[in-house]
């Protein structure tokens, strides 16, 4: 199965965690790691990474994320290489919202790899921003 990391500032991550638990219930292999003030970058980018090897079944890992070019960004862009050398494929995802989360979450076990994985990701990112009066037609 596809692992699923989601690496934000504070505690975003574990709040879509709550929620997407509260819609399909807990899952496996997924982990939540978040960058708090004060914290330490290199352990933090460790941190990272520890999360990201612990979910990977050698089916690789989506890693979704907050902002682009921020710090949970860039600690995963930086373990690119290791990831690499150790063969274990990953796609770094900036913009994390519940719908991508809930799709990741519920259609990991349908495709043989994170490449797929993350094209359906990525279409219900943007798939799931609506306003209301535009969608009622007003």
């Amino acid at each position: 199965m596809i692992g699923l990391t989601i690496i934000t500032h504070a505690d975003m991550a574990k709040g879509i965690q709550s929620a997407m638990n509260l819609i399909l219930g807990e899952q496996e292999q997924f982990a939540t790691v978040g960058l708090y003030e004060g914290a330490d970058f290199d352990q933090f980018r460790e941190s990272v990474k520890e999360a990201i090897v612990g979910v990977n079944d050698g089916s690789g890992v989506l890693i979704l994320v907050d902002l682009y070019g921020a710090s949970p960004y860039n600690a995963s862009a930086y373990n690119m290489s290791f990831f690499q050398e150790n063969n274990i494929p990953v796609r770094l995802v900036t913009g994390v919202n519940l719908p991508m989360v809930i799709t990741a979450a519920s259609m990991r076990d349908s495709f043989s790899s994170v490449d797929e994985l993350y094209e359906s990701v990525m279409e219900e990112a943007k798939d799931g921003i609506k306003e209301m009066m535009q969608e009622l037609g007003m």
